[in-house]
């Protein structure tokens, strides 16, 4: 090209360029699929975390539940200890009662 132009421009400069172009464009493309891959990971982090979360919610309501059901025995254990308590004190009355003698009118 240069003989042709008769040396009116150097043609190995323009190859240098087309050269320094492929580079770059070989840089961007690089580029773009690091983004990707990273794109990829964090959506993957993102899925992590939240079946973590789903996870660590369905603990603590199971939790929860055992916290209420544990709460309700107790309950009812203490219902069932002031009734024996009632019937007790119902029947020591009573025996008071049986045993104080009856004066007659």
């Amino acid at each position: 090209m240069n003989v042709a132009s008769g040396d009116m421009f150097d043609s190995s400069s323009i190859e240098l360029m087309r050269r320094n172009l492929a580079n770059a464009a070989n840089s961007m493309n690089q580029i773009e699929q690091v983004i990707h891959a990273a794109n990829n990971a964090q959506g993957g982090l993102n899925n992590c975390i939240r079946d973590g979360t789903d996870a660590m919610n369905g603990l603590l309501s199971k939790v929860m539940a055992l916290i209420g059901a544990y709460l309700s025995l107790r309950g009812l254990g203490e219902l069932i200890e002031i009734s024996d308590e009632l019937t007790n004190t119902k029947a020591r009355v009573q025996l008071l009662v049986e045993e104080v003698p009856v004066i007659p009118d």
